[in-house]
Protein backbone atom coordinates (compact mmCIF):
# COMPACT_ATOMS: atom_id res chain seq x y z
CA UNK A 1 0.00 0.00 0.00
CA UNK A 2 1.43 3.33 -0.86
CA UNK A 3 1.90 6.11 1.65
CA UNK A 4 -0.17 8.21 0.07
CA UNK A 5 -3.04 5.84 0.24
CA UNK A 6 -2.32 4.81 3.81
CA UNK A 7 -2.26 8.45 5.25
CA UNK A 8 -5.97 8.74 3.62
CA UNK A 9 -6.93 5.49 5.30
CA UNK A 10 -5.22 6.52 8.72
CA UNK A 11 -6.89 9.86 8.41
CA UNK A 12 -10.68 8.15 7.83
CA UNK A 13 -10.31 5.99 10.61
CA UNK A 14 -9.45 8.88 12.93
CA UNK A 15 -12.31 11.13 11.84
CA UNK A 16 -14.66 8.33 12.41
CA UNK A 17 -13.55 7.64 15.84
CA UNK A 18 -13.69 11.10 16.32
CA UNK A 19 -17.21 11.89 14.71
CA UNK A 20 -18.16 9.23 17.18
CA UNK A 21 -16.75 10.76 20.42
CA UNK A 22 -18.42 14.45 19.71
CA UNK A 23 -21.81 12.66 19.00
CA UNK A 24 -22.22 12.86 15.63
CA UNK A 25 -22.69 9.31 14.24
CA UNK A 26 -24.01 6.57 16.19
CA UNK A 27 -23.71 2.84 15.50
CA UNK A 28 -23.03 2.01 11.66
CA UNK A 29 -24.80 5.37 10.56
CA UNK A 30 -22.58 7.76 8.42
CA UNK A 31 -19.73 7.88 5.95
CA UNK A 32 -16.63 9.03 4.68
CA UNK A 33 -14.45 9.37 1.95
CA UNK A 34 -11.45 10.86 0.90
CA UNK A 35 -10.24 11.44 -3.16
CA UNK A 36 -7.23 9.14 -3.45
CA UNK A 37 -6.48 10.27 -7.11
CA UNK A 38 -8.52 12.02 -9.71
CA UNK A 39 -10.39 8.75 -10.48
CA UNK A 40 -9.85 6.62 -7.27
CA UNK A 41 -11.64 7.19 -3.82
CA UNK A 42 -11.42 5.74 -1.00
CA UNK A 43 -14.32 5.27 1.39
CA UNK A 44 -15.72 2.99 4.58
CA UNK A 45 -17.57 0.14 3.75
CA UNK A 46 -21.28 -0.50 3.72
CA UNK A 47 -22.49 -1.18 7.75
CA UNK A 48 -19.09 0.02 8.98
CA UNK A 49 -19.10 1.86 12.60
CA UNK A 50 -16.97 4.76 12.14
CA UNK A 51 -16.60 4.55 16.21
CA UNK A 52 -13.76 0.98 15.40
CA UNK A 53 -12.92 1.28 11.94
CA UNK A 54 -9.98 -0.29 10.88
CA UNK A 55 -8.09 -0.26 7.09
CA UNK A 56 -10.50 -3.33 6.47
CA UNK A 57 -13.70 -1.29 6.28
CA UNK A 58 -12.26 1.33 3.79
CA UNK A 59 -12.89 0.64 -0.22
CA UNK A 60 -10.81 1.59 -3.20
CA UNK A 61 -13.41 2.84 -5.49
CA UNK A 62 -12.71 3.60 -9.46
CA UNK A 63 -15.48 6.72 -10.09
CA UNK A 64 -15.83 5.05 -13.44
CA UNK A 65 -15.98 1.67 -12.72
CA UNK A 66 -19.38 -0.26 -11.40
CA UNK A 67 -17.99 -3.39 -10.69
CA UNK A 68 -18.92 -5.13 -7.52
CA UNK A 69 -16.53 -4.77 -4.72
CA UNK A 70 -15.20 -6.80 -2.00
CA UNK A 71 -16.07 -5.60 0.72
CA UNK A 72 -19.00 -4.04 -0.23
CA UNK A 73 -19.01 -0.19 -0.05
CA UNK A 74 -21.11 2.22 1.82
CA UNK A 75 -24.80 2.32 0.02
CA UNK A 76 -23.96 5.93 -0.07
CA UNK A 77 -21.45 5.35 -2.95
CA UNK A 78 -23.43 6.79 -5.84
CA UNK A 79 -24.33 10.17 -3.75
CA UNK A 80 -19.62 10.28 -2.84
CA UNK A 81 -18.96 9.81 -6.94
CA UNK A 82 -21.37 12.65 -8.21
CA UNK A 83 -20.00 15.02 -5.34
CA UNK A 84 -16.14 13.93 -6.65
CA UNK A 85 -17.11 13.80 -10.33
CA UNK A 86 -18.56 17.49 -10.47
CA UNK A 87 -16.88 19.17 -8.08
CA UNK A 88 -12.62 19.35 -6.87
CA UNK A 89 -13.74 18.12 -2.98
CA UNK A 90 -11.04 16.29 -1.27
CA UNK A 91 -13.82 14.71 1.00
CA UNK A 92 -17.04 14.04 1.57
CA UNK A 93 -18.67 12.88 5.10
CA UNK A 94 -22.08 12.18 5.50
CA UNK A 95 -23.15 11.88 9.03
CA UNK A 96 -26.45 10.85 10.42
CA UNK A 97 -26.86 12.78 14.21
CA UNK A 98 -28.78 11.64 16.66
CA UNK A 99 -30.40 14.84 17.53
CA UNK A 100 -31.08 15.79 14.17
CA UNK A 101 -32.83 11.82 13.64
CA UNK A 102 -35.07 12.65 16.05
CA UNK A 103 -35.85 16.40 15.48
CA UNK A 104 -36.98 15.56 11.48
CA UNK A 105 -39.15 11.95 13.33
CA UNK A 106 -41.33 14.72 14.35
CA UNK A 107 -40.95 17.45 12.76
CA UNK A 108 -40.79 18.24 8.78
CA UNK A 109 -39.06 21.61 8.32
CA UNK A 110 -36.60 23.27 10.77
CA UNK A 111 -37.20 26.38 12.34
CA UNK A 112 -34.55 29.14 12.63
CA UNK A 113 -35.19 30.44 16.30
CA UNK A 114 -32.18 33.11 16.97
CA UNK A 115 -30.86 35.90 14.59
CA UNK A 116 -27.22 34.11 14.55
CA UNK A 117 -28.60 31.27 12.46
CA UNK A 118 -30.98 33.31 10.54
CA UNK A 119 -27.95 35.18 9.73
CA UNK A 120 -25.65 32.13 8.69
CA UNK A 121 -27.79 29.62 7.51
CA UNK A 122 -30.89 31.57 6.26
CA UNK A 123 -33.59 29.42 5.79
CA UNK A 124 -32.71 25.78 5.64
CA UNK A 125 -34.63 23.96 3.18
CA UNK A 126 -35.54 20.31 4.09
CA UNK A 127 -35.67 17.43 2.02
CA UNK A 128 -38.22 14.47 2.90
CA UNK A 129 -37.23 11.10 2.90
CA UNK A 130 -38.83 8.40 0.70
CA UNK A 131 -36.86 5.72 1.47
Amino acid sequence: MESKEKALKEKIVDTGRRLYARGLAVASSGNISARLSEETILITSAQAYLADLSFSNIVKVNLNDDSKLEPAPSSELPLHKLVYKNSPAAVVLHCHLPLANGYFAVNSSLEVLTFESRFYLGNIPVIKQET
